[in-house]
């Protein structure tokens, strides 16, 4: 399938068939997707192919896609067709209707070119140094020499960035409170999920507590950006939410009427949990390769990156992405009939050794030096829907990365790496990222 054959309104007929998938009752199907995803679709391309249909209760008929060829034609496809919103549409009531990831088309673009600015290169160069700010006072507070949870301090930092860097709040109490009210928001539990699936849930215990939580949250964001455009100083201040409320304004758009809070829960929401997962995940990593730990403390931002790279494709945190069909398309032998969701599966392509040889090795240096080894990766999704946050959550990983190893010598716990445990649809460390650190040794 290519860009100009993805649409098959163009000319193309044919009877519309679903690829082959496995013929479990689609209970079982949907429970292998939520608690085993990586393994289950592994399983499910070792037998069906690159092309395969899994059926799922919650989002319906899903073809799967492990080929490059295929998942670069979805990228590049018309967004009419493959409509990236609607696939994501479940997650309405949780990030707000009005949320980027939610919108298609023009609504889709225009949402976008306004909060583009925020992460912008330069811009999230000038957040660097408050991001290694952060990390820097956090990790100070880390137990020396005895195991610990990484993700469970992961999770912290990211929390510490969002209020600091992303929110950019500076009193005390305000401070507190989001402190306080966030994480009951953002470390949504598998359990909590239910209510998506079954909105009569949400009048009844810890669905209804979730949103008095999420109506409190959004009170607190919304006193944010009132207080920030206000603010006289709004033009010198380099947080997310100042440079989207200035975004906002340039562009004639109102403040006050929940878009932009809809953005922010949005960038909450996506940021916190996958990127604390993945630092975790990045350090469980480093914790089995001291050698890799020997070469970032030579300084290299460039291998840093490399090593974030890496990281990202050996343990995505997240599996796959969709795109909701409204015409017919061509997947190889196939004309996948319209209202199917298109999945790109990320953990299949990263973890092929057509892609990237010795899969399971942990080596930064394939992406580095002129004998580099460029398999496809997009851990953040990829053409015009690409992660608008992705910029920003790199710097973070990578700047977290240099400022722990510069400090610590991290020691793995156990002789088997941490295996990839579900929850809800991010993929976390099976036992925590448990490791041990020690003081580094001098350079």
């Amino acid at each position: 399938m290519d860009a100009q054959s993805c649409p098959v309104a163009h000319g193309e007929v044919g009877e519309p068939t679903l690829p082959p998938g496995p013929r479990l009752p689609v209970f079982v199907q949907t429970w292998l997707l939520r608690v085993a995803t990586p393994w289950f679709l592994r399983r499910c391309r070792a037998r069906y192919g690159d092309v395969f249909t899994v059926h799922d209760a919650v989002g319906g008929r899903e073809v799967y896609l492990a080929d490059p060829e295929h998942i670069r034609a979805v990228f590049t496809g018309d967004p009419a067709v493959l409509r990236a919103g609607e696939g994501n549409g479940i997650l309405g009531p949780v990030l707000g209707e009005r949320s980027v990831l939610l919108l298609d088309g023009a609504d889709h673009r225009d949402r976008r070119k306004l909060m583009l600015p925020a992460f912008h290169g330069e811009q999230v160069r000038r957040q660097e140094a408050l991001i290694r700010e952060v990390v820097t006072d956090r990790v100070a507070t880390w137990p020396v020499g005895t195991v610990f949870r990484a993700h469970e301090r992961t999770r912290d930092i990211a929390l510490e960035i969002i209020l600091r860097v992303v929110l950019g709040v500076r009193e005390p109490a305000r401070t507190a409170r989001l402190r306080s009210a966030l994480p009951r928001v953002v470390d949504l539990s598998p359990a909590d999920l239910l209510m998506l699936a079954y909105p009569r849930l949400n009048a009844v215990g810890r669905w209804r507590r979730y949103w008095e939580h999420k109506a409190e949250v959004n009170a607190l964001l919304d006193d944010e950006i009132a207080l920030r455009r206000d603010d006289p100083g709004l033009a010198e201040r380099d947080d997310v939410l100042s440079t989207l409320v200035r975004a906002y304004v340039a562009g004639g758009q109102p403040t006050h009427d929940g878009d932009l809070r809809d953005q922010l829960v949005t960038l909450l929401l996506a940021g916190h949990e996958t990127t604390a997962t993945a630092l975790a995940w990045t350090l469980e990593l480093l914790s089995r390769n001291p050698s890799v730990q020997r070469e970032l403390r030579a300084g290299s931002a460039e291998y840093a990156g490399a090593v974030v790279t890496e990281a990202l494709r050996i343990r995505p945190v997240i599996s796959l992405v969709a795109r909701h069909i409204h015409q017919p398309v061509r997947v190889g032998t196939h004309l996948v009939p319209a209202g199917v969701t298109l999945c790109p599966g990320i953990s299949l392509v990263q973890e092929d050794p057509g892609q990237h040889p010795d899969p399971e090795r942990f080596d930064p240096g394939r992406w580095l030096g002129p004998d580099a080894t460029q398999g496809m990766v997009f851990p953040f999704g990829g053409g015009v829907r690409r992660c608008l946050g992705a910029p920003f959550a790199v710097a973070e990983l990578r700047v977290a990365v240099e400022e722990i190893v510069r400090r610590y010598d991290l020691h793995a716990v156990g002789r088997r790496p941490e295996r990839v445990k579900m929850r809800h649809i991010t993929a976390v460390p099976s036992r925590g990222a448990r490791i041990v650190i020690t003081p580094a040794p001098p350079t």
